[in-house]
């Protein structure tokens, strides 16, 4: 919903909601500094959906998106409940479209593939089709929609919907192939050749920000942080910019020495996710790396607040290491096993580079 007021007009963009989701959350977080819980809701993967349709159409498309569809649903509602009033006969055809579109539009105000899924779109638009002909054979006397009328305007239009079908599957199968090339690179061993594989991945989607993060990775382990930090930040553009992505852009800046911008990302990620208690221990690490003790121990204090068992684990692994650290933990009961920490992702993310570490030696 903020995101949807910040642009009320024509909104984000279609599809973007993703991608304009973490800016608009830091705008909320900063006018809501007390809900610091809310702000660790989703910190380990990207928010494509607000699994309500309408708000989703709101925010992507602005009032003019939903205008658009309330003429769609408009143009079927009116005449219908025009016959309800009169109590006309309704066809059973035409009462079971009218009750497959209910049935659609209460279930798109708690879910996030309405229109979302093609499957989906495809069979409303078809009751829709099915239920404005049914309406066409009543009363063409009085305004009703005739079929003649219905039939030429249909006629004329009959290019639009094979042109946009094929701009659909065009876009998509874009976005799919870029995909698996994204895959590919991230599971091939030879670096040359990942690079080459990201690097169609990106030609085909310059907005593929999953592709964007693993190629950030990809780069991270062969300690290249200049080719990695661009990567992770155009990941983080286009959306995917988990905590996750924050921890390896993080490290990046650390391969280069520089701790002063490592600190400012990790605050920017603190901004994204004030009740992460990862990103506040993180923070508050990098802080004192660079002598701001107060702040770090403020960071460190509020993590502490969040979920002191978790804080303190988290600090034990980043400061001395997740085997050092393990060890630590077992012979404590204050504090958490690294297994229960969250987000997840990071745990895995810094088990691999131990393992990665290893066997490079």
């Amino acid at each position: 919903a903020s995101m949807a007021f910040s642009n009320p007009l024509i909104g984000v963009g279609a599809d973007n909601f993703g991608i304009a989701f973490n800016k608009a959350r830091r705008e909320y977080n900063a006018r809501n500094s007390n809900h610091q819980n809310a702000g660790a809701f989703a910190e380990w993967f990207m928010v494509e959906r607000a699994h309500n349709e309408p708000l989703q159409v709101f925010a992507e498309l602005g009032v003019i998106g939903l205008l658009l569809l309330g003429l769609v649903a408009f143009a079927f509602i009116s005449p219908f409940f025009g016959l309800l009033l009169k109590r006309k006969r309704l066809s059973p055809i035409l009462v079971g479209a009218a009750g497959g579109m209910a049935a659609f539009s209460v279930s798109s105000m708690f879910s996030s593939f309405s229109f979302r899924a093609i499957q989906n779109g495809a069979v409303f638009m078809l009751l829709f089709a099915v239920g404005i002909y049914e309406l066409s054979k009543h009363d063409r006397r009085k305004g009703m929609i005739g079929r003649e009328k219905l039939t030429a305007s249909i006629l004329k239009a009959r290019w639009i919907l094979p042109a946009a079908a094929l701009l659909f599957v065009i876009h998509n199968g874009l976005v799919g192939v870029s995909n698996f090339y994204a895959m590919f690179g991230q599971f091939e061993k030879d670096t040359a050749l990942s690079r080459q594989y990201f690097d169609t991945a990106l030609n085909l989607n310059p907005e593929n920000g999953g592709a964007y993060f693993m190629s950030g990775i990809r780069d991270y382990l062969e300690a290249d942080p200049d080719r990695a930090l661009p990567m992770l930040t155009n990941a983080r553009r286009y959306g995917a910019a988990a905590t996750v992505n924050y921890y390896y852009a993080a490290s990046s800046k650390l391969l280069k020495n520089d701790t002063q911008s490592a600190a400012e990302l990790m605050s920017e990620a603190v901004a994204t996710y004030p009740g992460s208690v990862y990103a506040r221990v993180h923070y508050s690490i990098l802080l004192a790396k660079t002598g701001r003790n107060e702040e770090a121990e403020r960071q460190y204090e509020t993590a502490f607040e969040l979920n002191k068992r978790q804080a303190e684990t988290w600090r034990l692994i980043l400061e001395d290491g997740i085997l050092n650290a393990t060890d630590n933990v077992r012979r404590r009961q204050d504090i958490d096993l690294p297994y229960k920490l969250e987000p997840e992702n990071i745990i895995r993310s810094i088990l691999f580079l131990s393992k990665h570490k290893k066997s490079r030696k």
